[in-house]
């Protein structure tokens, strides 16, 4: 993640930019839900990606399965190869043959648990998370509880 530190503004100077920015679309908030997903540059940009991943980031992080307290991390990758993000997180959307790939707890080069439509990933995830939120204790992150569901439960949810 990209960051700017300006020195020297006074506070309507600040405010100002702010504002520039925002309507940019540049993150300006930290609690801005953008900041839970990390996306790698997707197709068209990439040669090996299989979905554009940059498209679809935005999708995700505007849906409110990303909004609240513990929300998962979500890696949208093109491809397996997981540049972006080449570790382990509790979300990670891959590329496969046009479709997206779900990998729970793992990284772009893990075997998905399912693989959905585009267009079916956005409600697909939402139930999954909300499901975890359901099931999580009050000191619980929903990754935690992800890590606590099998297999055939979490498909079922993302299906």
């Amino acid at each position: 993640m990209r960051q700017a530190h300006l020195v020297g503004l006074d506070t309507d100077g600040a405010s100002h930019l702010a504002d520039i920015a925002a309507r940019l679309g540049l993150i300006v908030d930290a609690q801005d839900p953008r900041r839970q997903v990390v996306a790698c540059a997707g197709a068209p940009i990439c040669a090996a990606a299989e979905i554009p991943s940059r498209a679809l980031a935005p999708s995700l992080a505007s849906n409110a399965m990303l909004g609240a307290a513990g929300a998962p991390i979500v890696h949208v990758s093109g491809c397996a190869k997981g540049c972006a993000c080449p570790r382990a997180v509790p979300l990670t959307v891959v590329g496969i043959e046009g479709r997206c790939g779900v990998v729970v707890n793992g990284s772009a080069r893990d075997r998905p648990l399912v693989t959905l439509a585009r267009e079916a990933l956005p409600s697909g995830l939402a139930r999954l998370v909300d499901a975890a939120r359901e099931l999580r204790a009050p000191d619980e992150s929903v990754a935690h509880v992800l890590s606590r569901l099998d297999r055939a439960q979490i498909a079922r949810l993302l299906l």
